[in-house]
This record gives structure tokens, C-alpha cells and sequence, in this order.
């Protein structure tokens, strides 16, 4: 356990507390002593803890309570210290499935975590008793944005890839609806994206989908709001789409790149809009595009992202 990048965002005493906490919590101590603090602060300094330190997972909550001139923390413990024990081993040993890409370029681990995570987990829409934690994918396979959130973190962290997690409210792709949501910055390359695992994941059919892979801040602002103070994400044009070649800036560009995708005989097609304005009816439009191009012994199913620009082209043929 260790201090991370919301430590370095607190006042010095605030600092003392996130010591503290860090300690006990890290040691299981029943009670934990701090200096004088109210709720507010206590709450804040308990959530980058947190945020910082994904392994510590098997606290629920906590009461506070002010006693002469100190502030005494009661965590409450979700497990048994032995139980607690058990599953830090679990996920300890489980992070072992990324030792090797440990030689991996920077981009290269995030990408292997990124489509281990769509390959091997699931959204968790019950929020079980684990969604929240990295529990949720080790032991179930399954989380909500949070854990899915901090398992990433812990991946990187294993193969030596900086990262934080992330929290504010996102536009849910799939549901149109805002929620609070959980996501993480990485540095790549001495510059910092944005990624969010858990919409690639929700956004999946039949193959991974890259929509939020490494993205600025203006790009993920068309869904996204961070409620913290978070690095600056400055960098554009390096998302996984650019990276590619996967593109267009106009109507005949995207005309190009799906021929020539269709050239190539691709059933899946992916493809970002640039500085495109995009219609109502725009994927009715790229599914009569590709139709044409196929002939009609094929059926077209087009997914679009409209926040993001993304559409997923599947053809099958009749």
C-alpha cells in the first residue's frame, strides 16, 4: 500500500489524516486515532485512501467520533482479518495473469488490460455485494464501473503503467441516461488519456469496441463530467481510431475507408467521425453505403455512437 495521486492533492492536514487512515486501515485496526477532523473531511480523505489503494477493499464504511482533541475512525470491516487475508492473496496471485506483458510497450500493456478486461468480465447491472470493489472481477467476473475501475488501476499498476481512477458522472452510450461513474487516466508516453474500460464494455457485441480509448478532455466531454481534480488531458488525435487509421473528416473520406475496408472483405468495420456534423439519420445512411457496395446478398446491422463518433458495421451474408 502506498500514498498515490489523491494524497498529493490534500493539505497538510489532511496528509496526517491519509496517513493514518492508509496505516490502519492496511493493518485492520479497529480503531483508528486521527487528528481533529469533522465528517466532511473524514469522508474526503477515506475516498482517496480508496481511490489510491484499490487493494484495500473490505471496508464498507465507518463511524466518527470526536473524543478531547483527537477524532477516532471505526471502520466497518466487511470480512474476518483472515478472510480479508485470503482475498488480498486472491487478487494478488489473479494480477499474476499480467506478468507477461511486463516487457510490453506502455500502449501495449493498456491495451492488453483494456481487451483482457472485455474478454473476461461482464458489466454488473445487479451491483452484487462486490460490484464495487476489484472482488467483483476476481472472484465474480462481474462489477460495476468502480470495480471495474480499480481492477484496471491494479493491472497497470502491476506491469508499471501510471494511472488513477477517476470519478464524476458519465452519459451512459446504451442507455441514455446520466449516472454517477467511474473511469481512469493513464500516462502513455508522458502523456495523459482518458480510458473508460467499463463503456467499451457495455458498448461489446460480437467483438471490443475502443470508443473511449484514450481520449482528451474535450473528446470524452461530449459524455463524461469529472467531479475531482484530475491531470490534464490535453493530447488529441492519439485516441485508438487515429492511431489506426480508422477515420474520416468527410462523407467522401468515409465513402473511401468503407470501400476500402469491403475491398479487403472485413465483416466488422469500425470507424470514427472527425469534424463530421452527423444527421438523424447518418446510420441509416453508412448502412445503404455499405449495401451498395456489398450488393444485396448481404444484411447490414449498424451500431452508432453519437457522443463519441463510432460506429460498428456488421455484414452477413444472406
Amino acid at each position: 500500500m502506498r500514498r498515490g495521486y489523491y494524497f498529493t492533492q490534500l493539505f497538510v492536514a489532511h496528509k496526517n489524516i491519509y496517513d493514518a487512515l492508509l496505516f490502519g486501515l492496511v493493518s485492520c485496526t479497529e480503531k483508528i486515532i486521527l487528528p481533529p477532523c469533522n465528517i466532511v473531511d473524514a469522508s474526503l480523505v477515506f475516498e482517496y485512501v480508496l481511490l489510491d489503494n484499490p487493494m484495500i477493499f473490505g471496508v464498507a464504511s465507518f463511524e466518527l467520533k470526536e473524543l478531547n482533541c483527537e477524532s477516532i475512525f471505526y471502520p466497518k470491516y466487511m470480512f474476518s482479518r483472515c478472510i480479508m487475508e485470503k482475498n488480498t492473496c486472491a487478487v494478488a496471485e489473479y494480477l499474476r495473469v499480467f506478468d507477461c506483458i511486463k516487457t510490453f510497450s506502455e500502449l501495449d500493456k493498456e491495451l492488453y488490460v483494456h481487451d483482457y478486461c472485455l474478454n473476461h468480465f461482464r458489466y454488473d447491472y445487479d451491483f452484487g455485494k462486490y460490484a464495487y470493489s476489484v472482488l467483483g472481477a476476481v472472484l465474480c467476473q462481474s462489477a460495476a464501473c468502480e470495480g471495474i475501475a480499480k481492477f484496471v488501476k491494479l493491472a497497470l499498476d502491476s506491469v508499471g503503467v501510471k494511472n488513477l481512477v477517476v470519478k464524476g458522472e458519465a452519459k451512459d452510450p446504451t442507455r441514455d441516461k446520466h449516472e454517477p461513474h467511474a473511469w481512469n487516466i493513464v500516462k502513455i508516453a508522458n502523456e495523459t488519456f482518458h480510458l473508460d474500460v467499463t463503456f467499451d464494455m457495455t458498448l461489446k457485441d460480437k467483438f471490443n469496441r475502443y470508443d473511449y480509448f484514450n481520449l482528451s478532455d474535450k473528446d470524452i466531454s461530449a459524455d463524461h463530467v469529472t467531479t475531482m481534480a484530475v491531470p490534464a488531458c490535453v493530447a488529441q488525435g492519439k485516441d485508438y481510431f487515429a492511431m489506426r487509421g480508422m477515420t474520416a473528416r468527410t462523407p467522401i473520406e468515409l465513402r473511401s475507408y468503407v470501400k476500402t475496408c469491403i475491398s479487403r472483405g472485413d465483416k466488422n468495420i469500425h470507424v470514427k467521425l472527425y469534424d463530421m456534423r452527423s444527421s438523424e439519420n447518418i446510420a441509416e445512411k453508412v448502412a445503404g453505403l455499405v449495401l451498395r457496395e456489398y450488393g444485396k446478398n448481404v444484411s447490414v446491422n449498424v451500431r452508432y455512437n453519437p457522443l463519441q463518433c463510432v460506429f460498428e458495421i456488421d455484414v452477413h451474408s444472406l
